[in-house]
């Protein structure tokens, strides 16, 4: 996404790509601007250069819906 700014950035860990494209779907689909990693980082970016350069680009990054315990689909316990 170069040097453009977005209304959200979309991270995510491997496990829930399919959830953070799905969150940022909805979301450009309403208008907004989203960066989300697998839309738009070259195969071999340095990923912290990447991550650091998306948050600064950023105005808004929601949450997973998981909670500090981790994914909201495993049961506590």
């Amino acid at each position: 996404m170069g040097g453009d700014r977005v209304d959200f950035f979309v991270s995510h860990a491997a496990a829930d790509r399919a959830r953070a494209e799905w969150v940022a779907w909805q979301l450009a689909d309403v208008g907004y601007t989203v960066e989300l990693d697998v839309w738009g980082w070259a195969a071999g970016q340095n990923f912290v250069t990447a991550m650091s350069g998306a948050l600064d680009r950023c105005d808004r990054g929601p949450g997973s819906g998981a909670g500090p315990g981790g994914r909201e689909d495993q049961a506590s316990g």
